[in-house]
This record gives C-alpha cells, sequence and structure tokens, in this order.
C-alpha cells in the first residue's frame, strides 16, 4: 500500500484505506507474492478486526468500515484429517462399552 500511495508506511491515513485499495492489496497478496487463500483471509480477518477497533475510535470511519466488512472471504478446500485408518476409527468407535451410562456417554 505504502508503494502503491507513494507514502511510508507511518504516514498513509486511516481515511486512505478505502475497500478498493484493501482489495487491491489482497490481490497483490495472492498474484505477486504468491500467498494462497487462506493466507489471503487471514489478512482480511486482521484489517476487519482493526476496523472495528476504529469504529469506537473514529466514529466518523463508520462508512469506510461498512465497506471494508462487504469485501467476501474466498472459499478454501478444508484439509481432511489423514492419520487414522478406516480400521483404526472402527476400532476407537467401538471401544466404548454401550451397555453402560459411562459407555454411552463415550
Amino acid at each position: 500500500m505504502a508503494g502503491r500511495l507513494k507514502l511510508k508506511p507511518s504516514k498513509i491515513e486511516i481515511e486512505r484505506l478505502d475497500a478498493p485499495l484493501i482489495l487491491a492489496f489482497l490481490e497483490h497478496l495472492e498474484k505477486q507474492r504468491g500467498n494462497s487463500a487462506r493466507t489471503r483471509n487471514a489478512r482480511l480477518a486482521a484489517i476487519n478486526s482493526f476496523f472495528r477497533y476504529l469504529e469506537y475510535r473514529v466514529p466518523s470511519s463508520l462508512d469506510q468500515s461498512r465497506r471494508i466488512y462487504a469485501i467476501p472471504m474466498k472459499k478454501t478446500d478444508q484439509a481432511l484429517v489423514g492419520y487414522l485408518t478406516r480400521d483404526e476409527l472402527q476400532a476407537l468407535l467401538a471401544a466404548p462399552d454401550a451397555s453402560t451410562p459411562s459407555g454411552i456417554r463415550d
């Protein structure tokens, strides 16, 4: 963002952080830096959290915050847990004794 605005990061004003600039930053993360959608979503969550904080400190940024909240998260695939085989999982599920109250609970 500092390169795009041609300012030092410490000189960037809150009013300049608008939705198109945030979108450009997120696109930069994925295209130029090669980050995944999961990393992009983490950065967007941090930005949303920062603007949630700003709402209470700088009430004039409410409209700006709402536009940034409207930026959607990207969908990502959920990684499957692959450390148990089918037989190991069956053994684990069959271990509790279903005839006792604690076995039913477990």
